[in-house]
């Protein structure tokens, strides 16, 4: 037990016949390293048009919510990138890191989408939303 009374993860984990999936496992990018691999394989337009679309968190932080409003920007996930741990922040940055330590996590599989992935869709220039996506 936890000092909170509650079973802990590895102990439910044991009791169960069956494996521990997460479906939804976010990869962060490191939009700098990310951008020049995409430079790589998509240009100067899909590396530009990513680090646009990466910015446009930091650009919807800085409005006021009456502005943000105005302009039908909703909140954005801010809480997503968290660096306080660093090697949890580090985990969610590199796959291969969080494959070794699905076991602290008491998971046994864990699909792992493109976190920035969920923005490019919503870029408005059709040939850059193009090539990022290409990318």
């Amino acid at each position: 037990m936890s000092g909170n009374g509650h079973l802990t993860a590895e102990q439910v984990h044991s009791k169960l016949d069956h494996p521990i999936v997460d479906a939804d496992g976010h990869w962060v990018e490191f939009p700098p390293v990310f951008a020049e691999k995409m430079r790589k394989v998509g240009g100067d337009l899909a590396a530009d048009g990513f680090l646009k679309a990466m910015g446009t968190t930091r650009e919807a932080l800085s409005m006021t919510v009456a502005e943000r409003r105005h302009k039908r920007i909703g909140q954005f996930a801010f809480w997503a990138r968290q660096a306080e741990n660093t090697l949890d922040r580090a985990t969610a940055m590199m796959p291969k890191l969080l494959y070794d330590r699905l076991h602290e996590l008491d998971l046994d599989f864990v699909i792992v989408y493109p976190t920035a992935g969920l923005r490019f869709p919503r870029i408005q220039d059709d040939a850059t939303r193009r090539a990022v996506i290409r990318a």
